[in-house]
Protein backbone atom coordinates (compact mmCIF):
# COMPACT_ATOMS: atom_id res chain seq x y z
CA UNK A 1 0.00 0.00 0.00
CA UNK A 2 1.45 3.16 -1.09
CA UNK A 3 1.57 6.38 1.62
CA UNK A 4 -0.02 9.67 0.65
CA UNK A 5 2.53 12.62 0.44
CA UNK A 6 2.13 15.14 3.09
CA UNK A 7 -0.18 17.87 1.76
CA UNK A 8 1.65 21.11 0.92
CA UNK A 9 -1.18 23.24 1.80
CA UNK A 10 -0.80 22.37 5.19
CA UNK A 11 2.68 23.93 5.21
CA UNK A 12 0.87 27.14 4.23
CA UNK A 13 -1.71 26.79 6.53
CA UNK A 14 -0.80 25.87 9.73
CA UNK A 15 0.94 28.94 10.49
CA UNK A 16 -2.15 30.65 9.61
CA UNK A 17 -4.10 28.30 12.06
CA UNK A 18 -1.67 29.60 14.25
CA UNK A 19 -1.93 33.38 14.39
CA UNK A 20 -5.89 33.01 14.64
CA UNK A 21 -5.52 30.11 17.77
CA UNK A 22 -3.64 33.36 19.69
CA UNK A 23 -5.42 36.13 18.20
CA UNK A 24 -8.41 34.36 19.96
CA UNK A 25 -6.39 33.56 23.19
CA UNK A 26 -5.19 37.57 23.12
CA UNK A 27 -9.64 38.72 22.51
CA UNK A 28 -11.05 36.27 24.87
CA UNK A 29 -8.91 37.18 27.67
CA UNK A 30 -7.60 33.96 28.47
CA UNK A 31 -3.89 34.91 28.59
CA UNK A 32 -4.76 37.65 31.05
CA UNK A 33 -4.48 38.45 34.79
CA UNK A 34 -8.17 37.86 35.98
CA UNK A 35 -9.35 38.76 39.35
CA UNK A 36 -12.79 37.17 40.14
CA UNK A 37 -15.56 39.18 41.98
CA UNK A 38 -14.88 37.71 45.26
CA UNK A 39 -11.34 39.19 44.51
CA UNK A 40 -12.08 42.68 43.61
CA UNK A 41 -14.59 43.14 46.34
CA UNK A 42 -12.12 42.44 48.90
CA UNK A 43 -9.66 45.01 47.31
CA UNK A 44 -12.22 47.35 46.86
CA UNK A 45 -13.23 47.17 50.60
CA UNK A 46 -9.54 46.85 51.77
CA UNK A 47 -7.84 49.49 49.77
CA UNK A 48 -9.97 50.90 47.48
CA UNK A 49 -7.32 54.12 46.99
CA UNK A 50 -5.04 51.53 45.60
CA UNK A 51 -7.18 50.79 41.97
CA UNK A 52 -8.54 51.93 39.26
CA UNK A 53 -11.23 50.48 38.58
CA UNK A 54 -11.91 51.22 34.39
CA UNK A 55 -15.25 50.48 32.52
CA UNK A 56 -15.03 49.92 29.16
CA UNK A 57 -18.65 49.58 27.87
CA UNK A 58 -20.61 52.04 26.23
CA UNK A 59 -22.50 55.21 27.88
CA UNK A 60 -25.65 53.97 28.32
CA UNK A 61 -24.43 50.63 29.42
CA UNK A 62 -22.43 52.26 32.59
CA UNK A 63 -25.26 54.64 32.84
CA UNK A 64 -27.89 51.43 33.76
CA UNK A 65 -25.34 49.98 36.33
CA UNK A 66 -21.58 50.77 37.01
CA UNK A 67 -19.35 48.78 39.97
CA UNK A 68 -19.53 51.38 43.12
CA UNK A 69 -16.29 53.25 43.16
CA UNK A 70 -15.78 53.15 39.27
CA UNK A 71 -12.95 55.28 38.43
CA UNK A 72 -13.76 56.14 34.75
CA UNK A 73 -15.38 54.82 31.92
CA UNK A 74 -13.89 54.89 28.12
CA UNK A 75 -15.44 53.32 25.24
CA UNK A 76 -13.02 50.12 24.73
CA UNK A 77 -12.66 51.35 21.09
CA UNK A 78 -11.71 55.13 22.48
CA UNK A 79 -8.91 53.83 24.71
CA UNK A 80 -6.07 55.04 22.97
CA UNK A 81 -7.76 58.01 21.29
CA UNK A 82 -8.78 59.33 24.63
CA UNK A 83 -6.42 58.01 27.85
CA UNK A 84 -7.53 61.18 30.24
CA UNK A 85 -8.99 60.11 32.38
CA UNK A 86 -6.11 56.77 32.92
CA UNK A 87 -4.17 56.75 35.58
CA UNK A 88 -0.64 58.75 35.01
CA UNK A 89 1.49 56.29 36.76
CA UNK A 90 1.81 53.29 34.35
CA UNK A 91 2.25 51.01 37.75
CA UNK A 92 -1.40 52.06 38.87
CA UNK A 93 -3.20 48.72 39.49
CA UNK A 94 -6.33 48.67 36.78
CA UNK A 95 -9.04 46.75 37.04
CA UNK A 96 -10.84 46.36 33.64
CA UNK A 97 -14.06 45.36 33.20
CA UNK A 98 -17.16 45.11 30.84
CA UNK A 99 -20.28 43.08 30.44
CA UNK A 100 -19.10 39.83 30.42
CA UNK A 101 -15.36 39.86 30.07
CA UNK A 102 -14.67 40.23 26.28
CA UNK A 103 -14.13 44.18 25.65
CA UNK A 104 -12.23 44.67 28.40
CA UNK A 105 -9.83 41.70 27.09
CA UNK A 106 -9.53 43.86 24.56
CA UNK A 107 -8.82 46.84 26.74
CA UNK A 108 -6.40 44.89 28.61
CA UNK A 109 -4.45 44.32 25.24
CA UNK A 110 -4.82 48.04 24.29
CA UNK A 111 -4.01 49.54 27.75
CA UNK A 112 -0.82 46.69 27.86
CA UNK A 113 0.29 48.23 24.97
CA UNK A 114 0.35 51.46 26.32
CA UNK A 115 2.48 50.44 28.64
CA UNK A 116 0.75 49.64 31.68
CA UNK A 117 2.14 46.96 33.78
CA UNK A 118 -0.14 46.14 36.71
CA UNK A 119 -3.85 44.89 35.09
CA UNK A 120 -6.53 42.60 36.04
CA UNK A 121 -9.97 41.83 33.94
CA UNK A 122 -12.38 41.17 35.59
CA UNK A 123 -13.56 37.67 35.19
CA UNK A 124 -17.41 37.37 33.51
CA UNK A 125 -17.26 40.89 34.10
CA UNK A 126 -20.43 42.95 35.62
CA UNK A 127 -23.03 40.24 35.04
CA UNK A 128 -21.37 37.80 37.05
CA UNK A 129 -20.26 40.65 39.65
CA UNK A 130 -24.75 41.25 39.41
CA UNK A 131 -25.00 37.34 39.46
CA UNK A 132 -23.61 36.78 42.26
CA UNK A 133 -25.33 39.26 44.61
CA UNK A 134 -22.53 42.34 44.55
CA UNK A 135 -24.07 46.09 44.41
CA UNK A 136 -24.36 48.68 41.26
CA UNK A 137 -24.28 52.13 40.94
CA UNK A 138 -27.03 53.56 38.38
CA UNK A 139 -28.28 56.56 36.94
CA UNK A 140 -31.53 54.81 36.57
CA UNK A 141 -33.68 52.04 37.87
CA UNK A 142 -33.25 49.35 35.36
CA UNK A 143 -34.49 45.59 36.36
CA UNK A 144 -31.61 43.34 37.34
CA UNK A 145 -33.09 40.93 35.40
CA UNK A 146 -32.42 43.57 32.39
CA UNK A 147 -28.81 44.45 33.26
CA UNK A 148 -28.36 40.70 32.22
CA UNK A 149 -29.81 40.56 28.77
CA UNK A 150 -27.86 39.60 25.71
CA UNK A 151 -26.54 42.10 23.55
CA UNK A 152 -29.29 43.38 20.82
CA UNK A 153 -27.74 41.57 17.91
CA UNK A 154 -26.97 37.94 18.62
CA UNK A 155 -25.17 37.90 15.38
CA UNK A 156 -22.24 40.63 16.40
CA UNK A 157 -21.58 40.03 20.93
CA UNK A 158 -18.92 42.02 22.24
CA UNK A 159 -20.00 41.00 26.17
Amino acid sequence: MKRKPFPRAWLFAAPILLIFAYTGVVWTGQNQNPITPAELAQRLNDHPEEIFLLDVRTREEHQAARIPGTDARIDYREIETHPEPLPKDKSTPIVVYCRTGHRSGIAYGVLKKMGYRNLYNLEGGITRWIQEGRPVESDRSPSRESLLLPARSPLFDLG
